[in-house]
């Protein structure tokens, strides 16, 4: 009878969080300019910025989470072995230049012994290169990645259930345990990463794909989550960026990979494979694939309710009457804008250095069922230069809003996070749970843990046969 115990104590949230009140969403592209080890440019790689966000984050203690620009393991991966290739080709190319400046011309005929002497270290050389192994520093957040948690459940703790992008999974959605769950992830856990079609075949949501020539680690997707008994989806709306190169010309040549992004959002898509990577052929009429296509339906199912945001690469500011985005939502009354309306007189730029109200406001947040919301960009925090490498602040400060999630009309902003302090080498780990802890907590339970979990159950059986019984007289 008690078999099924463990697994009903840890789907049961001993203190839910009130979903009455107003939940709180939080959107934030953690990546930075960095390009330490070559394969981290715009994204997290530095260990103690990474708990001076985590911390921050904590102070909110978000319903709802949508990251932009995380490590992932799969990156450390695809970093780790870049590096060794590049490290073994500089080391090789040393080990020439060495033999030359060593080795005698061939015209000395009696230097034979010195030549032999040369090759003799020039092979050694060789071999040490064959043997390089690129580990990365410990202030890096790949250091030691194969026996550590992902970066995301560092920077969010054992609370969330968090789902992440195909592929490289740089693009996360993460749900509080305490007011909902992701069907297909077990709560609290990290799903995501891995090819679109074991991706897509987990039921998590749905990606959009890249119209070929385009970045393939595509991060637009929604996931379907139940949040306080409503179905919603979650998207996270990171398209490809704008190329800095052409748009000072007047134009983008990632204008038409985002725009199909956002398109597949609320369109049929005709996809096409290659190579086990789908495409999308930019037809939206799924009657018109040809053969061997498959039709992807429309990312935002119109049966569910639905929740944006992210850092979206474009500014709905700026945006002509033709855009995607203002076709399907601007031009819709369903939606709501909820991130237009911060105060102007605030810098709400979400890139810093840009000092232009209300302009390149990239992050945003919108939805079609809540009507009230207030919401705020944290100028000036989450923006501390505490690590290791140069310029290690986020480069979208981050934003967050309350919702009026059960329809009162009246919400709260959400208080203003505090500016971090760089922790100092003897500090403790500021708000990121450790791993030992992450792990300890989702495979122990101590025994008081236990009783306390077991009473709660006892009473939520107690009132269900409470009711049962009022119900039956």
């Amino acid at each position: 009878m008690l078999s099924f115990l463990p697994a009903l104590l840890l789907s049961t949230p001993l203190h839910a969080q009130d979903c009455d009140s107003d939940l709180t969403t939080m959107t934030l592209n953690v990546g930075n300019g960095v390009a330490a080890n070559g394969i981290d440019m715009y994204k997290l790689p530095d260990e103690e910025q990474l708990r001076v966000i985590a911390s921050a984050i904590a102070q909110q203690e978000p319903a709802i989470v949508t990251l932009q620009e995380v490590m992932s393991t799969a990156q450390c991966e695809d970093g780790q072995e870049g590096n060794l290739e590049a490290a073994q080709e500089t080391c090789e190319a040393s080990a020439s230049d060495a033999y030359d400046q060593c080795a005698p011309p061939w015209w000395q005929i009696f230097e034979s012994k010195r030549r032999q002497e040369c090759q003799d270290s020039y092979e050694a050389d060789l071999a040490e290169c064959q043997a390089i192994s690129q580990a990365y520093p410990p202030e890096h957040t790949c250091y030691d990645y194969q026996d550590r948690l992902e970066v995301v459940q560092r920077l969010l703790g054992p609370d969330y259930t968090i789902v992440c992008s195909p592929l490289m999974g740089y693009d996360c959605v993460a749900v509080h345990n305490d007011v909902g769950t992701i069907p297909g992830c077990p709560q609290g856990s990290y799903c995501g990463a891995g090819s679109f079609d074991e991706w897509s075949s987990q039921g998590w949501g749905s990606s959009a794909v890249p119209l070929e020539g385009c970045d393939v680690n595509i991060g637009v997707f929604a996931v379907l989550a139940e949040i306080c008994g409503q179905e919603v989806q979650v998207a996270n709306l990171h398209p490809q960026a704008p190329n800095p190169m052409t748009t000072g010309a007047g134009l983008d040549l990632g204008k038409s990979c985002r725009d199909e992004a956002i398109t597949q959002l609320f369109q049929e898509t005709c996809v096409a494979w290659e190579d086990g990577q789908p495409y999308s052929t930019g037809v939206h009429d799924c009657d018109a694939c040809e053969a061997g296509e498959s039709c992807q339906p429309a990312i935002l199912d119109p049966d569910y309710q639905h929740l944006v945001q992210g850092d979206f690469n474009f500014d709905p500011n700026l945006s002509n009457d033709e855009h995607p985005w203002v076709v399907n939502v601007h031009d819709d009354p369903d939606w709501s804008w909820h991130t237009s309306d911060i105060d102007p007189t605030v810098t709400f730029t979400s890139i810093p250095g840009v000092s232009l109200p209300g302009l390149f406001t990239f992050d945003n947040v919108y939805s079609d069922f809540i009507d009230t919301a207030e919401c705020q960009t944290h100028d000036g925090d989450l923006l501390a230069d505490c690590g290791a490498f140069e310029s290690s602040a986020m480069d979208h400060r981050a934003v967050s809003c309350a919702l009026d999630w059960n329809g009162d009309g009246a919400t709260e902003r959400a208080q203003p996070l505090s500016s971090p302090d760089c922790p100092d080498d003897s500090s403790p780990n500021d708000g990121t749970v450790s791993d030992q802890a992450l792990s300890e907590q989702n495979e122990d339970l101590s025994t008081d843990r236990i009783t306390e979990l077991v009473n709660h159950l006892l009473e939520t059986i107690d009132e269900a046969l409470n009711d049962q019984c009022s119900f039956s007289h």
